[in-house]
C-alpha cells in the first residue's frame, strides 16, 4: 500500500478508538483522583477551606506508602494506554498520510475529518486544512498568514514523530517522499482555503 493512502475505514476505526481511549483515560484519571481523596478524608487531612482534594497531604509513613501504591496501580494501567492506541493503527496498516492527518488533531479537524472519511471524500488534506483554518480566531489577515507558516513549519516535529512511529529511515525513499508530499500538499491546501496566493 502506497504511504500516500488515506482509508475512510482506517480514519474512523482510529477515531473511534481515540474516543474509546480518552473515556477510559478520564474513567482511570478520576477512579485514582477519588481513592486519593477518600485516603486523605480517612486521614483527616483537608484543605484550608474544610474540603477534601487528591493531592498528597503528608510525608506520614503507612499515608504516603497507601498514596503511592494507588498512584502506581492507576500509572500501570494508565501509562499503557497510549502505546495501544498506537500498535493498534500501527496494526491497521497506517500510512504516513494517515499519521500525518491524525497526529494532533483538535475537535474541530477530527470532526471535520470523521464527516469527511463517513462521506468517502477523497480530499482529506483540504479538509484538515480548513478545518484547521476554522480553529483560527484571528481576523487579522497577516496574523493568519503567520499561523499558517507556523503550521507548516511545526509540522517537521510531526514527520519526525512518523519517521520514528513507521520506522521511516533515511533509505526509505517511497517514505522520506510521502512526508515531502504531505508537507507540499498541506501548505498548498492551507493557501488555497485562504486564498493567500492573492496576498503574497
Amino acid at each position: 500500500m502506497s504511504h500516500r493512502n488515506v482509508r475512510p475505514e482506517f480514519l474512523l476505526d482510529h477515531f473511534e478508538r481515540k474516543r474509546i481511549y480518552t473515556k477510559r483515560s478520564w474513567e482511570l484519571v478520576n477512579d485514582r483522583n477519588a481513592k486519593h481523596t477518600a485516603l486523605n478524608q480517612q486521614h483527616g487531612l483537608a484543605e484550608r477551606d474544610g474540603t477534601f482534594a487528591s493531592g498528597k497531604r503528608s510525608s506520614e509513613p503507612a499515608y504516603a506508602r497507601e498514596y503511592d501504591r494507588i498512584e502506581a496501580e492507576f500509572r500501570a494501567v494508565y501509562d499503557g494506554l497510549l502505546p495501544g492506541l498506537r500498535a493498534a493503527d500501527k496494526a491497521a496498516g497506517m500510512t504516513v498520510f494517515e499519521y500525518m492527518l491524525i497526529e494532533g488533531v483538535d475537535e474541530k479537524e477530527e470532526a471535520a475529518l470523521t464527516e469527511a472519511a463517513r462521506q468517502r471524500s477523497y480530499f482529506y488534506i483540504d479538509v484538515a486544512a480548513k478545518a484547521y483554518l476554522d480553529s483560527i480566531s484571528h481576523n487579522d489577515v497577516r496574523s493568519i498568514q503567520k499561523l499558517i507558516d507556523m503550521q507548516v513549519s511545526n509540522l517537521k516535529y510531526v514527520q519526525d514523530r512518523c519517521k520514528k512511529e513507521l520506522g521511516i529511515g533515511i533509505f526509505d525513499l517511497a517514505g522520506q517522499k510521502a512526508l515531502f508530499d504531505y508537507k507540499m500538499e498541506y501548505g498548498a491546501a492551507l493557501k488555497k482555503a485562504l486564498g493567500s496566493s492573492r496576498l503574497r
